[in-house]
């Protein structure tokens, strides 16, 4: 809706400008509807730099550009207009996250190779002091398949995100990690710290929403029955031991 009002005021004040001290600048729409005023800096077959009136440069994808328009306007509405534009770009965007990930479990004196599943929800603001930097807070179901139980393991993970794009393209990798408390659901099963760590691509599909993929490894604290072997024989105790997790992740922001 902000972006629609630019455009409306770019038409009034064009009128107004006849015979007043004017330059041409570059219009770039994209197809999310966020527009750039500014000086194109470099346009190749495969993507297109700005240069806005404050001196910050944004690079896209020529699949991200809906249209590309030159338009005359006085030194101070292109300042007016960009101010607008970052403004716009420094509010608080909160949004929620629907995850899907799997990945092979692993633990010391336990249990080796067992696939789990697990499926989150995260509530933030991906938009933290006007940066692609996001803040939330989530919790999850996560189901672990051993090979000899009919049952799985579950586990109720609780954690914070945060995670960072590293530029400010349609598409655009990005990194993260979750730290919490993930709790056991079993008998036999307890839960502990767990920390993940994600790498990925993120894909705008509109202003708020987003589709992402990524890989992840975590380590999570668990306590269950450790079976150790040494000179003097197997041994079987109830301790604590650590349970890694690789696998993908597939996401949407809404």
């Amino acid at each position: 809706m902000k972006q629609l009002c630019l455009l409306v005021l770019y038409l009034i004040i064009s009128t107004q400008l006849w015979g007043q001290e004017s330059v041409i600048q570059n219009k770039i729409t994209l197809n999310s509807g966020e527009v750039y005023v500014g000086e194109i800096l470099v346009k190749t077959n495969e993507m297109i730099m700005i240069k806005t009136a404050n001196g910050k440069r944004y690079q896209f994808q020529l699949s991200e550009v809906k249209m590309i328009e030159q338009v005359r306007l006085s030194g101070s509405l292109i300042q007016s207009v960009t101010d607008q534009i970052e403004k716009t770009d420094n509010t608080a965007v909160f949004c929620g996250d629907v995850e899907l990930s799997g990945a092979i479990a692993n633990t010391s004196n336990s249990f080796k190779s067992a696939p789990n599943t697990e499926i989150s929800m995260i509530f933030g603001n991906k938009n933290v002091s006007g940066k692609d930097f996001y803040v939330g807070f989530g919790a999850g179901y996560n189901m672990i398949f051993l090979v000899n139980s009919t049952d799985p393991i579950s586990y109720l993970p609780v954690f914070i995100r945060l995670q960072s794009m590293l530029n400010k393209a349609r598409t655009a990798p990005f990194i993260g990690i979750d730290a919490g408390y993930s709790f056991g659901l079993n008998s036999g099963f307890g839960g502990g710290p767990a920390v993940k760590v994600s790498v990925g691509l993120n894909h705008k599909t509109g202003y708020k929403s987003d589709i992402y993929a990524g890989v992840f490894g975590s380590l999570t604290s668990i306590s269950t029955r450790i079976t150790e072997t040494n000179d003097l024989g197997t041994f079987s105790y109830n301790g604590f031991t650590s349970m890694t997790n690789f696998g993908l992740k597939f996401g949407l922001h809404f």
